[in-house]
């Protein structure tokens, strides 16, 4: 069966201990995944550089493959950890227009990523995203274009856009937690 996240909002997430947190997680034990969509989705690890610590939570992670016909698109993700996009044993899969961003310059800055646990990574795509790093040495023979390195200013710009674009849709306040969604202006 296929399974679509699309236009959410999942922010200022602070657990206490244990190792970081991914704030789109799909770990499945074993077995095959097949079909996942997750679009236009907007992860923010805090509201804003200003507006307390940033916490370790890590954007989309999705790690025990093989992963089949996944689709990454469109995300904009705000986190001081790795894994701002990451895909394992992922095959045929698509990880396109994503936007990966942390604050400040020091420790970890999120990446797009192909990964494997069993070596069986092959024919992906990462078209157009912008993150602070890029890890494909995993997946040789993946189509890699216009991949570029994210600033503040991108980041900024895609948040924005995506923020009006979901407002527009569903409103400016989420229906049932009553809390607004991202401004428009927030870095």
């Amino acid at each position: 069966r296929n399974i679509t996240t699309r236009a959410g909002t999942q922010r200022k997430v602070y657990p206490t201990t244990g190792p970081p947190e991914q704030l789109l997680l799909f770990n499945k034990g074993t077995g095959t995944l097949r079909g996942l969509t997750i679009s236009d989705n907007i992860i923010l690890s805090q509201d804003g550089p200003t507006t307390g610590f940033p916490h370790d939570n890590q954007g989309i992670g999705c790690f025990d493959g093989p992963l089949i016909g996944f689709t990454v698109t469109g995300n904009v993700v705000r986190s001081a950890t790795w894994h701002g996009v990451a895909l394992y044993d992922a095959q045929d899969c698509t990880v396109d227009g994503n936007t990966c961003w942390a604050e400040g310059s020091n420790g970890p800055r999120p990446w797009v990523m192909f990964g494997t646990k069993q070596h069986l990574v092959g024919h992906n795509t990462a078209t157009g995203n912008q993150a602070c790093a890029f890890q494909f040495k995993d997946a040789p023979g993946a189509i890699l274009t216009d991949n570029t390195i994210a600033s503040a200013d991108t980041f900024a710009a895609r948040l924005n856009a995506l923020s009006q674009v979901i407002s527009l849709q569903f409103g400016a306040v989420h229906q049932a937690s009553g809390r607004p969604r991202p401004p428009a202006d927030q870095r």
